[in-house]
């Protein structure tokens, strides 16, 4: 890409390292509750709002509903609403976007002279924190399904750098003196693999790439990354 930026255009540009959209994940439920009683403006307001939060993995954008009969005011169903998605969008590993979770409203109170959708809104904020804070949350990264076709005569030097990559190699197909290769790698260990392969086969092999999904990664690969909180 970069080459056809600067040669065919041509445009000068600036390129640096790609970065992987990692997402956080809840692996437990959790309940959490906020409550805002306080003075803004020199207007008394009042929010209180109780959430359950619990993995969903059938939906990649955090789903939020409401559980009959809670007690906050249908007025302030959106501000909540709105708040509640908003602040699943920054998670609470690094900022990293909340994925495969369902965010249920399971309670909450009333103060009809107080209630402002500012207090409600920020009584949601506190209730999402305080849930993720008693949940499990992981970091998950992009999973890539890959074919590589190589003549045989390279294969294993292809499988050994598949291996230092984490990758997981499915299945080895002989046809003659090619050898087909399938299976999945995090998507940031191929980074530049087109060059890597290009030499392991003297210029001889080639490979696709498709998205297949998340892994998750284990701390101790997020402390090698700099990306752990503990």
């Amino acid at each position: 890409m970069r080459h056809r930026l600067e040669h065919e255009f041509p445009v000068a540009a600036r390129v640096g390292q790609p970065r992987v959209a990692y997402h956080a994940a809840v692996k437990e439920p959790a309940r959490g509750t906020g409550r805002v009683e306080r003075q803004l403006g020199g207007k008394d307001v009042f929010g209180h709002v109780e959430i359950e939060l619990a993995p969903d993995p059938e939906h990649l954008q955090p789903v939020v509903e409401w559980a009959p009969g809670v007690l906050v005011p249908a007025a302030m169903h959106k501000a909540v609403e709105t708040t509640l998605t908003l602040e699943s969008h920054v998670g609470p590993r690094f900022g990293f976007p909340l994925t495969q979770a369902r965010l249920r409203v399971v309670g909450g109170g009333s103060d009809p002279r107080r209630d402002a959708e500012m207090g409600f809104a920020q009584a949601a904020s506190l209730a999402l924190r305080d849930a993720l804070e008693r949940s499990r949350v992981v970091v998950l990264e992009p999973l890539m399904a890959f074919e590589i076709q190589s003549p045989a005569e390279f294969a294993s030097g292809i499988l050994a750098d598949l291996g230092a990559r984490k990758a997981e190699v499915e299945d080895v197909q002989a046809d003659g003196v090619l050898r087909t290769l399938h299976g999945k790698v995090p998507l940031s260990q191929m980074f530049g693999y087109s060059t890597a392969v290009r030499s392991l086969s003297q210029g001889r092999a080639g490979f696709s790439m498709s998205p297949a999904g998340f892994r998750e990664v284990p701390e101790s690969e997020l402390v090698a990354r700099g990306l752990s909180w503990t």
